[in-house]
């Protein structure tokens, strides 16, 4: 049943019998391949197992494997995790119960939050920076850790915009400081995963002129203030007014919102309009001064601000790239 993400009453039945019977049970007894039944809640992300069997009594701490790493590591790794950090760490708290530090490290060296990040799962990264992780010594994870993520999130192209912005969004406002690694290394997975609009998708006409889109696009709120229609009024610079990456992550998430988004006419217009316009800040943010200094410094940063306007967010990547293979 451990392995069973769908038994979710057969779970609470199974213990009630046994208390009825007053039958004691092996917890944390192993299979024939050792691992333990809360082992395979992780694996399975059976959130209604892992929590009655840590209620139980499951030393957690078995549940690891034999590359040490911790069940926040496992449960990180998981498409499920933003739910189940939550009620794991609920759970060891409320009974006293002492577990892996919240930062350690499996074999690899990586923390459970570099698998959250690399996850891209921003609720994730905040439930485990409350409950302590540290960003001192924390190291963004490597273009080919967030290969796995994105591959499972592949179609959908505002949902993987949004979702990494929002997690560069949750680390820089709790003090993270991102550097010019950590950014060649968000463009190179635009540029990998196709997250890049051709100049053709933001022609205006291609929507505004369709009567039936501009409609939808009226009605769909973005957030509580701004409509989607709006939105895509404003100009980059005014959109960070307006709207934080968590908003447009959980617009993204909204699964009514996102099959209308999915639409063939969405697709090509809308979509390219708001994952251009919501990533604009990231990027020429960070090739500004490469931009400067690939110039030579010949001209003052607010006229490089001016032409970096007129660019591409896929541009601004390419001159991000130059400018960084010339200073190495």
């Amino acid at each position: 049943m451990s392995k069973d993400s769908h038994n979710k009453d057969l779970v609470e039945i199974f213990f009630k019998v046994s208390d009825e019977l007053n039958q004691q049970l092996q917890i944390d007894a192993r299979n024939s391949r050792g691992k333990t039944p809360l082992y395979l809640a992780f694996k399975s992300g059976n959130k209604k197992m892992i929590e009655q069997l840590l209620r139980r009594g499951a030393d957690p701490n078995l549940a690891k494997k034999h590359d040490k790493s911790t069940p926040l590591h496992f449960i990180c790794t998981k498409s499920s995790g933003n739910d189940m950090v939550g009620v794991f760490l609920k759970i060891m708290k409320e009974d006293r119960r002492e577990t892996s530090p919240i930062d350690a490290r499996d074999k690899y060296g990586r923390t459970p939050l570099q698998y959250a990040v690399a996850k891209l799962s921003p609720n994730t990264v905040d439930v485990l920076l409350d409950h302590g992780a540290e960003l001192s010594n924390f190291v963004f994870p490597s273009e080919s850790l967030f290969d796995a993520s994105i591959k499972f999130k592949s179609g959908i192209n505002i949902k993987i915009t949004s979702s990494i912005l929002a997690v560069v969004e949750r680390l820089e406002t709790r003090g993270y400081e991102l550097n010019r690694s950590d950014a060649l290394t968000i463009m190179k997975l635009f540029a990998k995963y196709k997250l890049f609009v051709k100049s053709a998708d933001l022609e205006v006409l291609n929507w505004q002129d369709n009567v039936r889109l501009t409609r939808k696009v009226k009605e769909t709120m973005i957030s509580p203030s701004l409509s989607l229609y709006d939105l895509l009024q404003l100009r980059p610079k005014e959109v960070v007014k307006r709207i934080t990456f968590k908003e447009y992550f959980e617009f993204a998430r909204c699964s009514e919102k996102l099959r209308m988004l999915r639409e063939k006419e969405f697709e090509a217009c809308i979509v390219a309009h708001l994952c251009e316009k919501l990533s604009r800040r990231f990027f020429q943010s960070w090739t500004l001064y490469p931009f400067w200094d690939l110039i030579h410094k010949r001209l003052p940063l607010e006229c490089c601000d001016m032409i970096l306007n007129n660019l591409t967010n896929e541009d601004l990547y390419h001159i991000f790239v130059s400018a960084d293979e010339q200073s190495s």
